[in-house]
């Protein structure tokens, strides 16, 4: 699925992902919520759910509006990988016009079942995604000193 996946910037505050049916259930938000947590419980430890001290991300709990994105803080840079990509995408693939926002210290990337969005002042190598996820993971680590 990565071997597809488009690297594209964004260089705006707020990247609206929209319901074009307007409104968001409740039970639609909580089935992508969950099948994103089963999908990176593979690759590390998510809280609120695990009982870990140091998790390696954050799976917010609220719905805040109808945007169409799990909104996710990632803590642990070795936890971003390809692989964990690859099933994000795979999860969002099944579920039409969802994504994941990413919050890398004081930033989001923005990952959808097709693309990953990410900001044009943080990001200079676009060449692959594993220049990107090295990049993003640097980024982490240096925002956290």
């Amino acid at each position: 699925m990565t071997a597809s996946l488009l690297i594209e910037t964004f260089d705006v505050d707020y990247v609206a992902n929209p319901n074009p049916s307007g409104e968001t259930s409740n039970d639609e938000f909580w089935s992508v919520r969950e099948q994103i947590l089963e999908a990176t419980q593979k690759h590390g430890t998510v809280a609120p759910e695990d009982d870990a001290e140091n998790p390696q991300f954050y799976l917010v709990d609220s719905q805040y509006n109808d945007d169409l994105y799990q909104l996710m803080e990632l803590y642990d840079a070795s936890a971003l990988t390809v692989e964990w990509i690859s099933d994000i995408c795979e999860v969002l693939s099944r579920n039409r016009g969802w994504a994941v926002a990413l919050s890398v210290g004081h930033f989001s990337i923005l990952i959808f079942a097709n693309r990953l969005l990410v900001p044009l002042d943080k990001y200079h190598d676009l060449s692959s995604l594993a220049a990107v996820l090295n990049s993003t993971g640097e980024q982490l680590s240096w925002n956290s000193e």
